[in-house]
């Protein structure tokens, strides 16, 4: 699973934590909190982890998404599926974070197929046109964006406060751990 450190420096102590956390926690935990949730939890604690090797700026770029993805979610979709658009979101700059491919640390990773295909923009599912029209947002390509609001049927004044929310949120968030 882990390879030698010598190979990821800098990350590798914090990625080694995320990935073996789950070996770690054991059945009982996980079927208390529920995989995905608990996911989440260990997702957002790594990420805060992380504030002394990668940059802030990317750290908030993840947990906007994370939340941003999450807000929408929460719209149109069932609550098990809220927590994976989180994650989704979160997960969207692990490759930044750990300096490393995409590719190669999901094949790591223990999560969802659906997860996966969509962090990696490989066919179509219930969240990959979520997670373009978030991408399309944020970088304000307003033609592929209008696309994927046809498809999804999210207003856009939706869309709007659920990015705001998500910026106050995770702006709290880092503030407060300074």
């Amino acid at each position: 699973m882990i390879r030698d450190k010598e190979v990821y420096p800098a990350s590798q102590t914090t990625y080694t934590i995320i990935v073996n956390s789950f070996f770690l926690l054991g059945t009982e935990t996980l079927t208390l909190l529920g995989q995905k949730e608990l996911l989440k939890e260990v997702s957002f604690v790594a990420l805060k982890g992380l504030s002394y090797e990668a940059p802030r700026e990317l750290i908030l770029k993840s947990l906007i998404r994370g939340r941003f993805a999450q807000n929408l979610a929460s719209i149109n979709m069932a609550k098990v599926q809220v927590s994976t658009a989180f994650l989704i979101g979160v997960f969207s700059h692990i490759d930044a974070l750990f300096s490393r491919s995409l590719q190669e640390i999901l094949q790591e990773i223990s999560l969802d197929n659906e997860i996966k295909q969509t962090l990696l923009e490989i066919g179509h599912n219930q969240f990959s046109t979520l997670y373009q029209l978030m991408q399309s947002y944020e970088k304000g390509d307003w033609e592929a964006y209008s696309l994927y609001l046809d498809e999804i049927k999210i207003n856009e004044h939706d869309i709007s406060k659920a990015y705001r929310e998500a910026l106050l949120w995770a702006h709290e968030l880092v503030m407060c751990n300074d």
